[in-house]
């Protein structure tokens, strides 16, 4: 309970967003787009490294295929490839030591193929992550549509929301920022340290910038109160996140530093002390790489959001994330009332039985439509359809 408002106005939302969220901000970060435009840096990012040019080459071949548009699956594929090629070597290296009679040739062999994956593991990661970036609207008047939503999201519903966000981007984050949302994220905002920037291209490092950051949590220990009702989770990550090369500390900076000293392009890594903080995995990796931490205390904050809550927007999802679909499932089988569930999708891919597969209900249980919601006509103007008017009673 929030102190200070009514039972009635103390309703409580779970919310997980995906990629169509992002789509309503701009049709940039259509995944088909980010893709054409990812393979397009992939092939002239190395150039002048004939090591790298290789690698890269040989990891965008199986999808630039240019008689047909990429499309969402292929980003999927596309992006997974670099966490999946640094996991497989990292699980050779594990072997090596297993051996009776490896040799130390091929024990340092293996080390300098799991450097080299390990290298390019992140590139591709940073890559992936500025091309979303620099995706991303330049001005508010193109977001608009999507506040006013957002808005009637916090009017709603006046207890706490949880919003699982499966987006990378920092859409969200700039939306609630800039309507004053009362909300907190995963960063502990009450510790602050100092983000330093250097470059040593003259031979000496120098510090260009220095910013803030903040810790991320270790814990769900998010503030209490109508201040911090709103609590924005990034289930994958976000290119605000980094994680310490040395100490594994993990924090959130802001996004200022990532625009002003382009540190997601950047191919010279190797004396970067911090990396970009994300799950680029496909779906064999996924359910691993979810299970370390930031990552598995999101999934824990979803799973405490869907526990007390009666409501849950889906919006922009595929429902393709076997990860996410298993939390749904558990929450929905586990809820001691049957949620009240609104899916804002586009257009009539994704059927209501495919819906209804993942929270595991059965046509002789009856019709889902007494709790099942589906708005079909996109994140733009959707506070003023049916399904959410129906959803908000």
């Amino acid at each position: 309970m929030i102190e200070g408002q009514s039972s009635a106005d103390q309703r409580n939302l779970a919310v997980i967003a995906g990629n169509g969220l992002s789509i309503a901000f701009t049709e940039k970060l259509i995944l088909g787009n980010i893709t054409k435009k990812l393979l397009e840096r992939l092939t002239t990012l190395g150039d002048g490294d004939r090591d790298l040019q290789s690698a890269l080459e040989a990891i965008a071949s199986p999808f630039d295929d240019e008689s047909r548009e990429p499309d969402a699956r292929d980003f999927e594929r596309l992006v997974g490839a670099f966490e999946t090629h640094a996991a497989t070597i990292q699980q050779l290296d594990s072997l090596v030591d297993l051996l009776p009679n490896a040799s130390a040739s091929l024990q340092d062999s293996i080390s300098e193929v799991v450097h080299f994956t390990q290298w390019l593991r992140d590139i591709g990661t940073g890559l992936v992550l500025d091309t979303i970036r620099e995706s991303e609207p330049e001005s508010i008047q193109d977001t608009l549509a999507v506040h006013s939503m957002l808005n009637a999201m916090k009017d709603s519903f006046g207890g706490y929301i949880t919003f699982a966000n499966l987006n990378y981007d920092n859409l969200v984050m700039k939306a609630f920022t800039s309507m004053s949302f009362p909300f907190c994220d995963m960063a502990r905002g009450d510790f602050k340290i100092d983000f330093h920037v250097t470059d040593d291209e003259e031979g000496e490092p120098r510090t260009v910038g220095t910013y803030g950051a903040h810790p991320l949590r270790q814990d769900l220990d998010f503030p209490q109160g109508s201040g911090h009702r709103i609590r924005l989770v990034h289930l994958h990550g976000s290119f605000t996140y980094w994680e310490s090369r040395e100490t594994k500390q993990q924090i959130k900076i802001v996004s200022e530093a990532v625009h002003n000293h382009s540190l997601l392009a950047q191919t010279d890594i190797d004396g970067n002390t911090w990396r970009p903080l994300v799950v680029l995995a496909n779906t064999k990796e996924k359910p691993r790489r979810v299970q370390e931490p930031p990552f598995s205390l999101g999934y824990d904050a979803l799973d405490a959001g869907l526990s007390t809550a009666e409501h849950w927007w889906i919006v922009g999802y595929s429902f393709r994330d076997s990860s996410v679909n298993e939390r749904l499932l558990k929450a929905f089988v586990a809820s001691p009332a049957t949620p009240t569930v609104l899916v804002c999708t586009y257009g009539e891919e994704l059927s209501r039985s495919s819906i209804e597969h993942v929270f595991g209900w059965d046509a002789r249980q009856g019709s889902s439509k007494d709790w099942l919601l589906i708005d079909r006509g996109g994140v733009s103007g959707h506070q003023n359809r049916e399904g959410w008017q129906r959803f908000i009673l």
